[in-house]
């Protein structure tokens, strides 16, 4: 049986009230029990810092970073390590919290579906809301993410 093109391996990621979904070569690992150290600064998005392979990379709540209602810091079953792509400074890696085990899946057109979401204030950092096998999700704008990111540091 001949696969199609038009499908793209992603990860579903877990967040609160939706999934984050990101191809899956932009993920470099998936963790647990990570300890993050706080990050010193009043940027409510900027959970802090881990280590992670010996160097230490930048922790990020996307929920709070997307205008979404996020939950307590101890609550964090998993971060997602995301290779930093826009080629922005030095930024070579960063983290997301999640709030669950990220599952696979392959998309194509018939298991994405646009949506408008009134919930979530339009802004730089989300890319599109959809419906993702009939749970909603976010595409994330990284480049963005990555910039905000890189203006901290």
């Amino acid at each position: 049986m001949a696969e199609s093109s038009d499908r793209v391996s992603t990860l579903l990621l877990p967040m609160r009230g939706f999934n984050l979904v990101l191809p899956h070569a932009n993920v470099a690992e998936v963790l647990q029990g990570v300890e993050p150290e706080p990050s010193g600064n009043d940027l409510a998005w900027l959970a802090g810092s881990i280590d992670w392979r010996g160097i230490r990379i930048p922790l990020i709540s996307y929920e709070t970073l997307c205008g979404r209602e996020s939950g307590p810091s101890g609550d964090i079953p998993a971060t997602v390590v995301v290779y930093g792509l826009e080629g922005i400074g030095d930024l070579k890696f960063y983290a997301l919290e999640l709030r669950g085990i990220p599952r696979p899946m392959d998309l194509d057109a018939e298991r994405v579906e646009p949506v408008d979401d009134d919930s979530t204030e339009p802004n730089e950092f989300i890319a599109r809301n959809v419906l993702v096998a009939g749970q909603p999700g976010i595409i994330p704008e990284l480049a963005s993410v990555e910039r905000g990111i890189q203006a901290d540091h």
